[in-house]
């Protein structure tokens, strides 16, 4: 059913007459955006648009809150991080990232995880356990593989990053193509959907184009690729030193810079 019809106003780029239906003429009436003429029943100009009051000095001003970055503190009032260990030669690195994460004041828990055939390597390489990496510190948690309804298995579980240390080609792999069929491959998944730093050590050469796709790929998600490249302008005294090394790299990589006298000088 049509309305009155309404008259445009001068300012109106074309003239005429325009039929509304009258539901639609009541709506527009109630926001005051036609004015009725003094004279002609049923025929409305367009009038001034609606005016709203203006802010004065005494008008409640509107409160606008920032977002503020997610707060990833353990129950200890630190920080909590996550190292693995999966199965590629090189766990005596690992284990030297596992020992500065337990020394640093900031870090309050430590969620250990371990491949299969990474303690295979841990035990080959380093003559070491499982249970005697825990007698470390006791900010340190160890976590079947196995156990996908850990902790850091969801998001909602803060952390403040994660480390494969070393990382194998098959872990790097899974990872990047989206496969959580273990604790390990899942808790790397949430760091990167959480936007919270994945350090993959990648260890293995030479590199197949496979290999190389895979760095592009998880480097695209976010991941920081990390080959194990130990550097020796230091001069290290020993392995264990080119361990340590290495390790403060990683730190850094985790948002833990710490002061080191290795460090490159010029």
């Amino acid at each position: 059913m049509l309305g009155a019809k309404v008259r445009l106003s001068r300012e109106a780029p074309q003239g005429g007459t325009l039929a509304i239906p009258t539901g639609t003429l009541r709506e527009i009436q109630g926001h005051g955006g036609l004015q009725k003429p003094a004279a002609g029943v049923g025929r409305w100009a367009v009038g001034q648009k609606r005016r709203y009051p203006q802010p004065t000095a005494h008008s409640p001003q509107p409160t606008i809150h920032s977002p503020q970055p997610p707060c990833h503190t353990g129950s200890m009032g630190g920080k909590r991080f996550t190292v693995a260990i999966t199965g590629a030669s090189g766990s005596a690195f690992g284990v030297a990232v596992l020992r500065r994460l337990a020394a640093n004041a900031d870090v309050a828990e430590i969620a250990l995880l371990l491949s299969p055939t990474g303690k295979r390597c841990l035990a080959d390489e380093t003559g070491q356990t499982v249970k005697e990496l825990c007698a470390l510190s006791p900010k340190i948690t160890h976590h079947d593989e196995r156990n996908l309804g850990a902790a850091i298995s969801s998001g909602s579980y803060r952390q403040d990053g994660m480390a494969l240390v070393p990382c194998s080609a098959g872990a790097l792999g899974r990872i990047a193509s989206g496969i959580s069929e273990s604790l390990v491959s899942r808790a790397a998944d949430v760091c990167l959907k959480e936007r919270s730093p994945l350090v993959l050590c990648l260890r293995e050469t030479p590199l197949n184009r496979i290999h190389l796709e895979n760095m592009l790929r998880v480097h695209d998600a976010g991941a920081i690729v990390m080959p194990i490249m130990p550097g020796f302008y230091a001069k290290p005294s020993g392995l264990d030193d080119l361990f340590d090394t290495f390790a403060t790299r990683v730190l850094d990589q985790l948002g833990l810079p710490e002061d080191d006298p290795r460090r490159w000088k010029g």
